[in-house]
């Protein structure tokens, strides 16, 4: 696989003087096309501010991430964002084809829009709730129409901060197994930042270990489960119980 998004001694710092407070120091890592890497690390370690820093929402004090070799200097076509409150992401007063459509208003066919909306519903198992609005949907559609909206732009790097941190468990295993899935059929590349180290685990490539503030990496690690996982199977594999207590060990540097 090829490196498609580098982050390259990203530093972010706050303030000045005194207040000054260093939140990112030296991260640096790849992701190569067609892989999911999650990133983990002790709560308050910057992650949030890491991916907004990667996105071009934010301009970090020094180094750069690059998409495809372009510096990101602001948010790029290529990149697609999923936000941990996904709620507050969806317009109340549309229904799920149209806010999965939004994205695209204006920059498509109408034609194609009505594709690809058509397809990423689909994808995210919403075929049957399109016409609904979000407040007849539980958490967990809703979160399935913000992945929706984001498939449907196809991105070249799909960026999801803690997607699923505000829905019940089996709902989360639900919604990994979705995303592990488009990840195949739109031949997706991810960035995924979660707190939950089975998860990370059970998704990833790659799992990158953040350390505390001020953050740096401190371990990358390759996760050699093979492309078919399955939430009871795969959890039960005694290689799969090994990564998730050596990431656990990283993350609180035990």
């Amino acid at each position: 696989m090829t490196e498609l998004l580098s982050v390259d001694q990203i530093h972010k710092v706050y303030g000045s003087g005194d207040q000054a407070h260093t939140a990112l120091e030296s991260v640096s890592f790849d992701v190569r096309h067609g892989e999911i890497v999650c990133v983990v690390g002790p709560s308050g370690c910057g992650k949030t501010t890491l991916l907004r820093c990667i996105s071009g929402l934010s301009t970090p004090t020094t180094g750069i991430a690059r998409l495809r070799g372009e510096p990101v200097t602001e948010p790029p076509a290529g990149l697609g964002f999923v936000f941990q409150d996904y709620s507050r992401s969806l317009y109340p007063w549309w229904s799920v084809a149209a806010n999965v459509a939004f994205p695209l208003r204006g920059r498509l066919p109408q034609r194609e829009i009505e594709v690809r909306v058509d397809r990423a519903v689909e994808a995210v198992g919403l075929a049957q709730a399109r016409d609904r609005k979000p407040f007849q949907l539980s958490g967990g559609m809703q979160q399935r129409v913000a992945i929706a909206r984001a498939i449907a732009y196809e991105p070249d790097v799909m960026l999801m901060d803690e997607p699923f941190a505000s829905v019940d468990a089996q709902t989360r295993a639900e919604l990994e197994d979705v995303v592990r899935n488009l990840r195949s059929e739109f031949d997706m590349t991810i960035l995924f930042i979660t707190h939950d180290i089975d998860e990370s685990v059970y998704l990833a490539d790659r799992v990158v270990v953040l350390t505390p503030s001020p953050t740096t990496v401190r371990e990358i690690v390759e996760i050699p489960l093979g492309a078919e996982r399955d939430q009871i199977k795969t959890k039960e594999l005694d290689e799969f119980v090994h990564l998730r207590g050596h990431i656990y060990r990283a993350v609180k540097n035990r």
